[in-house]
């Protein structure tokens, strides 16, 4: 798989996690646990497969953390915010050569940036 692909399925598998992590929601501490864990095994697998990106292990490592980022079971007992899909799918809808996770890299850079301006 090329690695401008694994790096937007991370972009999205990340931006997924933390749609649901980022919260006013108390009291969540397993569903914060696995969210962090998902989020380290990504980022550990995403690293490992820009050296090798056709390391099996890895791939399925990968593949699991996505799955898990994208069902719903982190949405578990807490309010979610899903604002940065809906934009940046009107990005991605106007300009066919931008895909949904490069979008959302730019949507979350953004986000964090407000957040760093606001303390």
């Amino acid at each position: 798989m090329p690695q401008k692909n694994i790096s937007y399925a991370v972009a999205d598998m990340m931006s997924h996690i933390m749609e649901r992590y980022f919260t006013n929601t108390t009291h969540s501490e397993v569903i914060d646990g696995m969210c962090e864990g998902l989020l380290r095994v990504i980022i550990k697998e995403a690293r490992y497969l820009l050296h090798h990106p056709g390391d099996y292990d890895a791939l399925a490592e990968l593949s699991l953390a996505g799955s898990k980022a994208h069902d719903d079971f982190l949405s578990s007992g807490r309010v979610t915010d899903w604002a940065n899909h809906p934009m940046e799918e009107v990005i991605s809808g106007m300009y066919n050569d931008v895909a949904h996770g490069a979008g959302l890299l730019v949507q979350d850079v953004i986000n964090i940036y407000q957040l760093a301006m606001e303390d």
